[in-house]
């Protein structure tokens, strides 16, 4: 799962495309719009055997976002790749003054919401 976060936050298309499944779910329009978005912090809830539930938070637009998914992996090969997933994604209110949302102990306004 932190290798597909590290994959998303550097826009390692490739990677992300190694699903167990033979289709290509990033189009051009989808890459420009994940080029859009800061990554911030991962937080892996639980993971289970072929299962991962995990919040993974990032600004867009200036919005700090939380995309909150359980996703299924397959094992093919030895090697563990994405199947499927149901997500949730939530716009956050947070305040300029509240605590960064990457975990840095700093005030979101000189944190995060400056990048």
């Amino acid at each position: 799962m932190r290798s597909r976060y590290e994959a998303f936050k550097t826009f390692d298309f490739d990677f992300l495309e190694s699903t167990a499944t033979d289709k290509r779910p990033f189009d051009e329009d989808v890459r420009d719009v994940l080029r859009t978005i800061h990554w911030v912090r991962l937080n892996v809830i639980r993971a289970h055997d072929d299962v991962v539930e995990f919040e993974a938070f990032y600004i867009q637009a200036e919005r700090p976002m939380v995309h909150h998914e359980t996703s299924w992996f397959i094992q093919q090969d030895g090697q563990w790749l994405y199947d499927k997933g149901d997500y949730e994604i939530r716009v956050l209110e947070i305040g300029r003054n509240d605590p960064c949302l990457c975990g840095s102990g700093k005030k979101f306004k000189k944190c995060c919401a400056r990048n």
